[in-house]
Order: structure tokens, then sequence, then C-alpha cells
């Protein structure tokens, strides 16, 4: 053998290593992503089963090919321990990623997405997501693991038979994806559901959702000018105060959990049957302050638009204070609803954690009531963090055990018992126990003050919180009663005190402030899509938002509206179960879903 025809089966060998190594990965990328399938309902159809399956393996292969091609160019040009760490390095992300990818949707049921992605590099991310060094630590184990074994096996020579079964891998994997999409649309319409389901749970989208056409349209849409009505000038205006508690769903405030808000409740009107407008922060505080949809999110953050809340509260020289445990750069409370008062907002306490940042804001408000010589009302607004994931609070202050100590997501994403989601809900309890101690102690501030009897309390959740009612704990991932059933308290003078059961939204809130100040109602339509909270229609259709799309509320069925990222349309009965033949419901709620556009185009350009 010349030396010439030994360096061409050599790189032959080399060649083939890179395939296979290629297509090893392939293969653990698919035993990882097994875990994907683990929320789907049970298929009882060996076909549904199947394609659920090969499902998996044509994203797989599909997300395979970047770093394959980027393998084969460093195989190119590289050669020995370089070539052989730096395919170690492309193969161990990649991995890497996956098994991220795995864990989240093991916990929220979603993907890696462009708002996880978003999120990441956002300012103040880290005030609003706990991760613990036990989250961290497998993480980099995991590549401490891959990397070196990623390497010897990227240093091993291999042959034409291996070359030929790497190959049938590789392409299999990813000519697998067409076939898939031709075998969905002959599936018989009575698995379409199951089918729908698996579709989801696969790393990436195997059928585009036509239902998704809609936010497609709205994307290159503008917001119109919204204006901010004008209040009558009166000698005095009272006070507004909202208390707004991260993650607070409506049952959580009872006399165990939250002593100080249960004898609030019987003092206020208790409006029983209310919706955020969103199942996570972003939606939910913009649709309190806006009055609008979550859809417009986007547009108005794009224009900076204040809210028509907070320019008429301005023009009627009202002072402003927001006090806010998380920074207000994430998600972007400084670029929309606090754009226009950027040194009204303390958002930077220095306490360690959520519990102790909410006591400090809470101090600052008594201080700054007991220094102000201001004739001016106050609007002021509080985000109570401690009720948040990983729920903060004091150790001394717990009173309901026993209670999980350290919140560790990645073993939870594999699934948990009933003791330890009893010790998590216990958790969350000791927190908005300590949460209603905070609230009691401005409710202190204030009647100390002597503004108590001139100021309209306004108390609620931004979203809920689910506890694993529909496999899922947390928020921002459905819109089950769960995630979106928040309380709301009103008390104030001139408010009338009881129940009040018919349905309401946050989107209420705007309109119904600023008209209880003297705001012409006929002017409401212009800038909000709300009711007045005081005269609710007895039946309407409630829009609640998250990253994933809408959840429209008609009833006890709620059609689930998905963004392009946001998986399939489904329609759901109000205890979160799927409603068989979704296109059927949807086809039968035309007049509801063109209400809806219409609503989440009317102020748009």
């Amino acid at each position: 053998m010349t030396q010439d025809q030994g360096k061409g089966m050599g790189k032959r060998k080399q060649n083939s290593s890179v395939l296979l190594l290629w297509a090893g990965n392939i293969v653990l990328g698919v035993l990882l992503s097994l875990s994907f399938l683990g929320r789907v309902s049970p298929a009882s159809s060996a076909s549904v089963a199947l394609f659920g399956f090969l499902g998996l393996v044509s994203s797989v292969g599909v997300l395979s090919v970047l770093p394959g091609f980027l393998s084969i160019l460093v195989n190119r040009f590289l050669i020995g321990p370089k070539r052989n760490w730096l395919l170690a390095g492309i193969w161990t992300l990649a991995i890497w990623v996956l098994f991220v990818d795995t864990r989240l949707h093991g916990f929220y049921g979603f993907h890696i997405n462009s708002t996880v992605m978003g999120a990441l590099f956002t300012p103040g991310i880290d005030d609003s997501v706990s991760i613990s060094l036990a989250d961290i630590l497998p993480l980099v184990l995991l590549a401490a693991i891959l990397l070196p074994a990623q390497a010897w096996f990227a240093s091993k020579p291999s042959g034409a038979s291996e070359a030929r079964w790497a190959g049938t891998v590789i392409l299999g994997s990813t000519l697998s994806f067409l076939l898939l999409q031709f075998w969905e649309a002959s599936i018989e319409v009575e698995y379409r559901d199951l089918i729908a389901e698996r579709m989801d749970a696969a790393p990436i989208p195997l059928r585009k959702e036509p239902l998704s056409e809609f936010f497609v349209l709205l994307d290159d849409r503008k917001l119109a000018p919204l204006p901010a009505p004008s209040l009558p000038e009166k000698e005095t205006h009272p006070n507004l105060l909202f208390l707004v508690l991260d993650c607070l769903r409506a049952d959580a405030i009872n006399e165990e959990n939250a002593p100080f808000l249960s004898s609030f409740r019987s003092k206020s009107r208790d409006f029983q049957n209310h919706f955020s407008g969103g199942n996570w922060t972003q939606h939910g505080i913009f649709s309190m302050l806006y009055g609008l949809h979550a859809s417009y999110w986007d547009p108005v953050l794009e224009a900076k638009e204040s809210p028509p809340l907070i320019r008429s509260l301005q023009k009627a020289n009202y002072d402003f204070r927001v006090y806010a445990a998380a920074a207000q750069t994430f998600p972007a409370f400084r670029s929309t609803c606090w754009v226009d008062i950027p040194d009204s907002v303390f958002d930077d306490f220095p306490g360690r954690t959520p519990a102790s940042r909410d006591t400090e804001g809470a101090a600052a408000f008594q201080d700054w009531l007991n220094q102000r010589d201001s004739e001016n009302p106050f609007f002021a607004f509080f985000l109570l963090d401690a009720t948040h994931q990983a729920y903060s609070f004091p150790n001394e202050a717990a009173l309901f055990h026993p209670y999980e100590e350290e919140i560790r997501y990645i073993p939870i994403s594999y699934g948990t018992t009933e003791d330890k989601r009893i010790r998590i809900r216990n958790r969350y309890r000791n927190a908005v126990h300590y949460a209603d101690s905070i609230v009691a102690n401005i409710w202190d501030s204030l009647v100390q003050s002597g503004e108590a009897d001139n100021t309209i309390i306004i108390v609620t959740g931004d979203h809920g919180e689910e506890f694993w009612e529909h496999g899922i704990w947390g928020h921002a991932t459905n819109f089950s009663q769960e995630q979106v059933h928040v309380p709301l308290l009103v008390k104030g003078p001139g408010i009338p005190t009881g129940p009040e059961s018919r349905p309401t939204s946050h989107i209420d809130l705007p309109r119904t402030v600023l008209e209880i100040l003297g705001a012409p109602p006929e002017e409401s339509p212009t800038w909000s899509l709300g009711e007045n909270l005081f005269q609710p229609p007895q039946h309407r259709i409630r829009v609640t938002g998250g990253w994933q799309g809408l959840g429209i509320r008609v009833g006890e069925t709620t059609l689930f509206l998905p963004t392009p990222e946001g998986g399939r349309g489904a329609a759901y009965n109000a205890n979160w179960e799927r409603i068989p033949d979704t296109l059927s419901v949807f086809q039968n709620s035309q007049a509801t879903l063109g209400q809806v556009f219409q609503e989440c185009e009317r102020f748009l350009d």
C-alpha cells in the first residue's frame, strides 16, 4: 500500500467516524426525547403510538442537521485532537440543549422557543426565575461526562459498514419528517386529538397550525393612538392603591392562609368570578393597567405607549409610587406600563429574598406616607413577589408543615410523589401567609397616615398557580381555572360591599377606576375593551393571554387559539379536559371568534 493510499483510507475512516458520531447522537437524542411523550394521553391505536415515536425520531433528525454539517466542516479542515475535541464540543452542546429542553417540557409542558430565548437575555430575569445550585450541578455534570465521551468516540476510526448504518439513520430520521406530513393527513378523525398531542410533544413543530394564522396577520400592525380621558376637576380625588400578589389563585385567600385578607374581603366588593387577562405576569399586569387583551403587548411595547389610566391620572395631578421586589425590566414594564413615570418606580431593594424585598417596599411606602406633604392624591402600585416560585418567607414565619425547604426543578420535572406535592403546596401557603402580613402592614400604614378613608384599594393576583390539578405545577402553561381565576377585592369610598358572581376580568379595572373618578362612560370604548366592574354583563366572552396564544372563555368552554409557536388549537371544558373534535367546536364558535378578532384589531392601524 502506498503512502497516498494509506492517507486516503485514513481519511475515509475519519469521514465514516463523523457520520457514526452524528448517527450515534441521533440515537442518544431520541432516547432523551422519549420523556416528551410522558405528558400525552395513552394511545389504544398502534398507528398513533408509532406516529408519536416517529415524530420524535424525525424531530431529532432535523435538529441534528446543523451540528451534523458543522461536524463535516470541522472534519474537512482539522485533524487529530483538535478535530476530536471540537466535534465533541459541538455534539455535547447539542445534546445538552436537548436535555434542557426535555426538562423544560417535563416541568412546563412547552419547549425552548423565542419567548424563552428572549427572557434569557432580558435584564432582571434573575429576579423572576429562581434556579438553585442543585439544579445547575446536574447540567454541569452532564457536560463533564458527555465531552470526553464524545471526544473518545470521535477519535475511533470506522469502516464502510458503520458508515452505511450511520447514513441510514441520518437519512431515515430526517426524511421521515416529510413522511409524517402525509401520514397525519390520512389519520382517522377519531385519533386526530391524540395525534395533535404527539405533534405538540415533539421538540420542533411537525405541522403548521392553521388557527395561528390570525397572529401572523397581526404581526405587522401598529398600535393606534390610545386617548386618555380627562377627569373632571374636583377638590379631592380618592387615592388609588393596587396590591397585586404574584401567583395568587382565587382559593388562596382563606382564614388559614391569609387571615387579614380574609377579614378584608368581608368589608370589600368581592368579585368571585374574576379572571386575569394573562396566565403569567407580563399579560396579567398589562391587562389590568391597559384594559386590553394580551395580543396588544407587542404593539404597545414597540410604541412605548403609556396606559391611558396612567396618563389620565397624570393630568389629574396624581403622585405615583410603584414598589416591586422584581426588576421591572422583566417583563418590560419600564417600557410599557411605567414608561411615563420611570422615577416613581422602586424595584432595586437590597434584600436577598423576594420576601425581604417585599418587606422593604412596604416600609418605603410607610416612610413616604409619613413624609409627603403633597395635597395631591396618589396612585401606589405593589407587586409582591413572595408568593412567586420558589415561594419566599422567613423560616421563622412558617406556619404550615411539613414544607419543601428547597425547590429543585430538574428532579421535579421527572415527576413527584404526593408527599412532595403537599410539601410544595405548604411552601406556597407559607408564602401567602407571609405576604398577607405585608398587606396588613401596608393597610396599617395607610390608617396611621389618615388616608385610609379616602383610598380605593384593589387587591388581586396577576395570575393563578396550578398544583398538578391537570398534571402541571406553576403557571404560564395553560388557561385552566387554577391558572387564570384570581381574587379581586375592591374597597373604598362609595364602593358597595358584598359578593359579585357575574363574570369579570382584569381588563375591566382601568375603565372602572377612571369612571369612578368621573371619566365619561361613553368614551371608554375608545381606549379600553373592558366593562365597568359594577355593571358587568350576565354573560360575556373573557380572553386570557399567554406566550402560547389566547384562551377564549365562553361559559364553561375555553377555546385555545395558538400563536405559531404555541402548538395546536384545542377546545377544553371547565375541568381543562380536551373536548373531542376540536375542528367542529371552532366551526360552531365562529361568532365568538369573530368578536375576539375584532377586539384584537380595534386599536391597531
